[in-house]
């Protein structure tokens, strides 16, 4: 039997013959052909002109462009073109040697004729600073061409144009890193599946999953840093690691830095006259009218109340990170450093809390698994989203799921004993609390602690009065952070339950969101649901290969909600498994292991419960919501995942036999095993997960600052995966 096109390489040559390292250099020597002549290929196809022709060597003319007699320039009049007439020749390649002043890249568009049509046009393509490759355009003409035309969209005079050249070959580039990767990757694959490591199961204590666990771990925090570094514009230095005396200030690190240390609840900008003096400043079309700039005039997304300005947002965040990082340096952390860091921590600790997961309640996971669901529960999360736009509201989504994952790991660990660690309790509890001061919604995180504690918990009614002193360090923390948080509330506000929502300055009037009736709200927050769910999205041949669309609900909805394209959860694979979550609860009702299905349904519960609270009147569509549940649906869908497995895996289900050859060389039968199919489709979904997650952040969903700030990076990170963008 064989085991599919992974057993090509090793079947080169004889498996007895065959070394590690031998297996290593046929891979290298493979992947070495393929970047020559697949990555490459338009090298080769290109030296099919009938020889080079330079704009001063066919006395090309132009329109609406300025020459100086080194360069053209574009005159701000049009749209300016460069034309080849008279050519009857084969033409190849056109390639425009774009200089740049201020700006990073410009597009063009060919026109031209063959024999076969008197008038072709390509596509507008884009020449970036930076990615010499760029420069060339690669034609796909019908015999001899009579004319090339060059057109530039910039009308502006930022485009220089040195010259144009037609058949110039496209340069022979060998992209080592690329090879090296690809290598490494289908030589692990290999090695993995000869010595059949995916079947092996989880161990505690083995020292060598711990540090795969530690290599996985340190490469998504590299993976945020250098998403943090393309989303920052920089040239030769990283402009987000210098100036840190001019960094551009928002509520979280400077705003409410400075009131705090000022000893007030408000900022110490004032709103101007012209704001207070309107009927409605909450109004957004008043401010409008009124030619007030949210940019300028006033602090857009901000609270106006009683003449002053406030935040909505968590005041947690800036006590534990903006504040402390003003008095130790005296200057304002930049926002992407923030982002940076509470994203990096929240995906640790959603990795760590996935490891004592397994490590208490699924022993037999194989770790092929468990390695694979480390990722995922980080990619999966959305956090990767956040460092491409790294705005303040970021600082607040991010730092409230680090909290939430800080807590619920330690939750889960004061239970891994005999007896509940109280102090451990205590600390996880307090977390937790925390994170409602980062956000408010994710109050609702706090339902999974008795579910987790569920047996310790039953345990102790055997002894009131430990049952009594656990309580009392779950609920001490939550009492505390609680009485803080409302007399924040109440000095501000006048009530301890207004954290300011009712009074922001952003695009509708938050003061009447209670005048929508209550069939409308529903309808909002269940296609907002909708939305959050269901994927819709275009696929392409060049990377990133996907690009989300917004989800058309104006059918079932009339009203106004602000809305933006997000990747419904159901897009991922990794999640598929919920729709058997009845047929867990059926499979682990015998064994009595409450975990199985609870946990999981606690968690889809509590997602949906936010889902539907973000999606509401304050609210609406926003990629950056989904950091708030994602990561509820990824761990449910993992733990459904194994259960299921498990259950196939007990129950020792095969489909069929096969002939295979032992050490001898003598024939004999094998099962072929049900559990392995399902494990090998399970990883599948995972990875491919994981995958959509990382192109995600390269396409229209959130890569738009990465393409602005640096697309020359982008195209090459486009040729690194793209066969078919030389």
């Amino acid at each position: 039997m064989t085991g599919g096109w992974i057993d090509i390489v090793p079947r080169i040559m004889p498996k007895k013959q065959i070394s590690s390292s031998m297996l290593w250099w046929i891979i290298v020597a493979l992947f070495i052909l393929c970047d020559v002549f697949i990555f490459n290929a338009n090298h080769f196809i290109t030296r099919w002109g009938d020889g080079q022709i330079s704009m001063s060597d066919s006395g090309a003319g132009y329109r609406n462009l300025h020459y100086n007699g080194e360069v053209f320039s574009a005159t701000g009049e049009g749209r300016g073109g460069i034309f080849f007439d008279n050519l009857d020749m084969r033409v190849v390649t056109v390639y425009i040697d774009a200089l740049f002043t201020d700006t990073i890249k410009e597009e063009f568009f060919i026109q031209y004729g063959d024999e076969t049509r008197s008038r072709w046009s390509t596509d507008w393509f884009t020449v970036y600073k930076g990615a010499e490759e760029s420069k060339y355009a690669v034609l796909q003409t019908r015999g001899n061409v009579s004319y090339i035309r060059v057109f530039c969209r910039d009308i502006d005079s930022k485009i220089l144009i040195n010259d144009i050249v037609l058949n110039k070959t496209v340069p022979l580039r060998i992209n080592p890193v690329r090879i090296f990767i690809y290598s490494f990757v289908l030589f692990g694959i290999v090695v993995i599946k000869q010595n059949k490591y995916y079947a092996l199961p989880v161990n505690k204590g083995s020292v060598k999953q711990k540090m795969f666990t530690a290599v996985v771990v340190a490469a998504f925090v590299l993976f945020m840093f250098w998403l943090t570094v393309l989303a920052t514009p920089f040239s030769g230095e990283v402009s987000l690691l210098k100036n840190l005396s001019n960094v551009n200030k928002d509520q979280y690190n400077a705003f409410m830095v400075d009131a705090l240390i000022e000893g007030q609840p408000y900022f110490i900008d004032r709103p101007i006259e012209e704001l207070l003096a309107l009927e409605n400043p909450y109004d957004p079309v008043a401010r409008n009218n009124a030619d007030l700039n949210e940019q300028t005039d006033y602090h857009f997304d901000t609270v106006l109340y009683g003449g002053k300005y406030y935040s909505y947002f968590g005041i947690v965040q800036v006590l534990v990170l903006s504040l402390p990082f003003k008095l130790l340096t005296g200057n304002y952390i930049p926002t992407p450093i923030a982002v940076l860091i509470f994203s990096s921590l929240a995906g640790i600790f959603l990795m760590l809390l996935w490891r004592r997961l397994v490590m208490q309640y699924m022993k037999k996971m194989p770790f092929v698994m468990y390695v694979l669901g480390l990722p995922a529960v980080a990619m999966c999360s959305m956090l990767p989203y956040s460092p491409t736009r790294a705005a303040f509201y970021d600082v607040a989504n991010t730092s409230g799921l680090f909290f939430g994952a800080l807590g619920l790991w330690l939750i889960l660990g004061s239970a891994s004993g005999e007896k509940i660690k109280k102090i451990q309790l205590f600390f996880g509890c307090l977390c937790m609390a925390l994170a409602v001061g980062c956000r408010p919604t994710h109050v609702f995180f706090s339902l999974l602690v008795p579910v987790m504690l569920f047996d310790k918990i039953r345990a102790a009614f055997r002894d009131r009065k430990q049952l009594l002193i656990t309580l009392a360090c779950a609920a001490t923390p939550y009492i505390l952070v609680a009485s803080a948080l409302m007399w924040y509330n109440y000095i501000r506000f006048g009530s301890i339950t207004e954290f300011g929502a009712s009074y922001q300055l952003t695009m509708f009037d938050c003061t009447t969101a209670g005048i929508l009736n209550p069939v409308n709200k529903v309808a909002q927050a269940v296609t907002g649901a909708i939305s959050y769910l269901v994927p819709s999205f275009d696929v392409k041949t060049s990377f990133p290969f996907i690009f989300i669309n917004r989800i058309d609900f104006a059918l079932t909805y009339k009203g106004i909600m602000y809305s933006e394209p997000v990747m419904g959860l159901l897009g991922f694979p990794v999640v598929w498994s919920l729709f058997g979550i009845m047929s867990v609860k059926k499979i682990t009702s015998n064994n009595g292991s409450h975990f199985a299905f609870w946990l999981p349904a606690a968690k889809l519960s509590i997602g949906t419960i936010i889902m539907i609270i973000v999606s509401g009147p304050f609210g609406g569509i926003n990629r950056r919501y989904s950091v708030d549940f994602s990561w509820l649906f990824v761990f449910s869908g993992l733990i459904c995942s194994y259960y299921l497995y498990e259950y196939i895996s007990d129950s020792q289900m095969i489909i069929g036999r096969s002939h295979v050859k032992d050490e001898t060389g003598a024939i004999c039968k094998t099962s072929i095993s049900i559990s392995g199919i399902v494990l090998k489709l399970i990883c599948a979904g995972i990875i491919l997960s994981i995958i959509i997650v990382f192109f995600l952040v390269f396409g229209s969903a959130g890569g738009n600052r990465v393409m602005s700030y640096n697309p020359h990076i982008v195209y090459h990170i486009q040729r690194f995966f793209g066969f078919n963008t030389w």
